[in-house]
């Protein structure tokens, strides 16, 4: 079963930012962090360097960087660096947004010394007009545009703070759009960067840019769990997970194996992509009718279904509304004809032509006692139910 939607939009990355929030400011927690803290930021981002660059993120290899170089101008309190603090704060935001949108280059492609070459011009930049400029760099970034004594007492400028909201903003567009992206883990890791570079105390601005570099860390761990156990297509847990979830069986459970009508002619018929598009569709209707039950994505046209603590008869009467669900779906195949020559003026507005597809399953349903040794044997019973099923007509349930 999937977590409840609030959680799985919460944990974990929500958690490291509660965690951060009570070393900062819960007096009994001081003692365990003072020391730590202070080499925890260096740590952490030492730490995630070599995650990101083992597991092929040069977008968080290049979050690292921005975090690491952005602590080590903030955390001074000096006014001498007052003008660079406060441009790394405007600018910190939006580098970490662009990163986090753009796709996985590498860090030392074309693409990627150019994303090298961008950060050292900002360097550049910032350092000239903190030497040359400074006061009148760190005034103009100080604007405050609303009176309140709160954002008064903070160290970050409005301008900063706007560029931090901005950053939040386009993040959280992005991530709801594509749930599944980087912008997720970029829009927690923004707010600690953020409490950091508002906080005045040394201290805390070492526990949130090292939380930071934690959200990032756990952005890698989740990417990698995706990858291993959720099939890319179809967004179900893999094979992989089911083996896992067999072997943590310890009662009986109603296991079922799904199979696609006619996958094979219609996907040398109509081509890979209108089969992919039918198996996103097959899944969908398979997860949302599931019930009590979990579904994961077999190999190829092949699904499988774990219902724990049924008995084959119940089982088979979900099954039933999980095929009906999958028979019941429109899909449409489009045709327009195409010219092969250019036509000189526009086109008229041509009709397009569809067809509905039938999609089918078989499924073949079996029991498992929920002793280790006997899965197996459980599996190919469920296979050889698969198989009755075809062989009286398919689009049907057997036992």
């Amino acid at each position: 079963m999937q977590p409840p939607r609030a959680i799985h939009w919460f944990v974990p990355e929500g958690l490291c930012v509660l965690a951060a929030l009570a070393l900062a400011h819960l007096p009994a927690l001081h003692s365990a962090t003072s020391v730590t803290a202070r080499i925890a930021p260096a740590v952490v981002a030492a730490a995630g360097l070599l995650l990101a660059w083992r597991f092929h993120r040069s977008r968080t290899v290049f979050a690292f960087v921005l975090l690491a170089v952005a602590w080590f101008v903030i955390r001074p309190a000096t006014p001498t660096h007052a003008a660079a603090a406060q441009a790394v704060m405007l600018l910190l935001p939006l580098d970490l947004a662009a990163v986090a949108l753009l796709p996985e280059r590498g860090v030392f492609t074309e693409a990627g010394l150019l994303a090298w070459g961008m950060l050292g011009l900002q360097a550049l930049v910032i350092g000239f007009l903190a030497s040359t400029q400074g006061p009148a760099t760190t005034a103009a970034l100080r604007t405050e545009w609303f009176s309140s004594e709160t954002l008064a007492a903070w160290r970050i400028g409005q301008p900063a703070l706007m560029a931090f909201g901005l950053a939040a903003a386009l993040l959280l567009l992005f991530w709801i759009l594509e749930p599944q992206g980087s912008a997720r883990v970029f829009w927690w890791a923004l707010l600690p960067t953020l409490l950091g570079s508002a906080s005045t105390r040394a201290m805390h601005t070492a526990i949130y840019f090292a939380t930071a570099g934690l959200v990032l860390v756990t952005g890698i761990v989740e990417a990698s769990y995706r990858m291993a156990y959720r099939d890319a297509l179809t967004g179900l847990p893999s094979r992989r997970a089911l083996n896992e979830a067999l072997e943590r069986l310890n009662a009986p459970a109603a296991i079922a194996m799904i199979d696609v009508d006619h996958f094979k002619p219609f996907n040398d018929r109509h081509g890979h992509d209108v089969g992919d598009q039918v198996l996103r569709l097959v899944a969908a209707r398979l997860h949302a009718n599931a019930a009590g039950a979990t579904v994961y994505r077999f190999g190829g046209e092949e699904f499988a279904a774990v219902f724990p603590g049924t008995t084959v008869t119940t089982a088979v009467g979900q099954l039933e509304v999980m095929r009906q669900a999958v028979e019941g779906a429109v899909f449409l195949l489009r045709h327009r004809p195409r010219s092969p020559r250019k036509p000189a003026s526009p086109p008229m507005r041509r009709r397009t032509r569809e067809s509905r597809l039938a999609v089918t399953v078989s499924v073949g349903v079996a029991l498992s006692d929920g002793v280790p040794e006997r899965l197996a044997a459980a599996l190919r019973a469920a296979d050889q139910a698969l198989y009755r099923a075809k062989e009286g007509g398919r689009n049907r349930v057997s036992t």
